[in-house]
């Protein structure tokens, strides 16, 4: 802030360390923007949202209707004025659809903020969210970004709450988000130890096609939720499958995998293989690394096999 503003606002209201009134509003809006918060999650607020967003659409498709059935209807004559109606509908319907457009058009900009700048994503989603209306199935994607972002965060009951009311929702065209929704919800629920909620998401998972990044993650996680609920003998089923699909993961996953894998085999008695394993974890991982682990309990997120890659191919 210069001195010239400072002249010109001679009386400024203060708020903490800044002052309200020394900036135009012009570049008000820009800051509000720019520091905007996404408000905690409200499933109340979500049914909401997209109750007013169908409810204002099916207002203006009706009014459209009701111009056009009006223009059939009229005796026109030599005049032109009745196309002043129709005109004036069909532009509030076009505006109305530009907004979506526009909000669609940001979805894989905001998916790789999500990553490299969380706190412009934040800025980004808290402003785009108060968008309406907007198509149901564009709300329910930046809806996921958020999860997203709460993942990024650490905000794993809020993540967990945002993909359930999700996935209680019909996806339409949303529905390639399905398989990230449910390894975000099944990882939030491993994150909470709510075993319950994370063996309800790993069965929907198994019913649900996706890519092979997409499975590697399933395993990570199926491998994590056998670990944390004691069934030892279970996560070593199919084991040289299982270490083959973990091969193809970064080396810090592979060596997470392993670990796990490992820590399953010393509790089913399998002594050789877990040896085997652990020998495995200490060439892929660092001592640091390894460490972390065992303090942690594998919470060093699975989920993130290939966050990079994963961040450019979402839509």
């Amino acid at each position: 802030m210069n001195s010239n503003d400072n002249q010109q606002q001679p009386d400024p209201v203060s708020h903490g360390d800044n002052l309200v009134g020394s900036q135009p509003a012009s570049a008000h809006g820009v800051s509000d923007k720019l520091s905007a918060r996404a408000p905690v999650f409200s499933d109340g607020m979500f049914r909401r949202q997209l109750i007013l967003d169908s409810l204002i659409r099916g207002l203006f498709l009706s009014f459209l209707i009701v111009v056009l059935f009006i223009a059939a209807t009229l005796d026109k004559g030599d005049s032109i004025w009745w196309l002043m109606p129709l005109i004036i509908a069909m532009l509030a319907w076009l505006s109305l659809n530009n907004i979506s457009a526009r909000t669609s058009r940001l979805l894989p900009h905001l998916t790789m903020m999500v990553e490299s700048d969380p706190e412009a994503a934040e800025s980004q989603l808290a402003y785009h969210l108060r968008y309406r209306p907007l198509l149901r199935w564009l709300r329910l994607l930046l809806y996921h970004r958020l999860a997203m972002l709460r993942h990024r965060q650490g905000r794993y009951d809020e993540v967990a709450a945002i993909c359930s009311a999700i996935l209680n929702q019909p996806l339409g065209p949303a529905g390639h988000s399905r398989p990230n929704l449910l390894l975000l919800f099944t990882e939030s629920c491993l994150q909470r130890g709510d075993l319950h909620g994370a063996y309800a998401g790993l069965i929907q998972l198994y019913w649900t096609p996706m890519n092979l990044i997409e499975a590697l993650q399933r395993l990570a996680l199926q491998t994590r939720y056998e670990v944390m609920a004691g069934h030892y003998h279970v996560a070593i089923q199919r084991i040289w499958q299982k270490v083959q699909m973990a091969e193809i993961m970064p080396p810090v996953q592979c060596g997470i995998v392993h670990a796990m894998l490992a820590t399953a085999a010393s509790g089913a008695n399998e002594k050789e293989l877990a040896r085997w394993l652990w020998q495995r974890v200490n060439l892929l991982c660092t001592a640091r690394q390894i460490e972390e682990l065992k303090t942690t309990g594998f919470a060093a997120g699975p989920i993130a096999i290939a966050t990079g890659m994963q961040a450019v191919n979402a839509p």
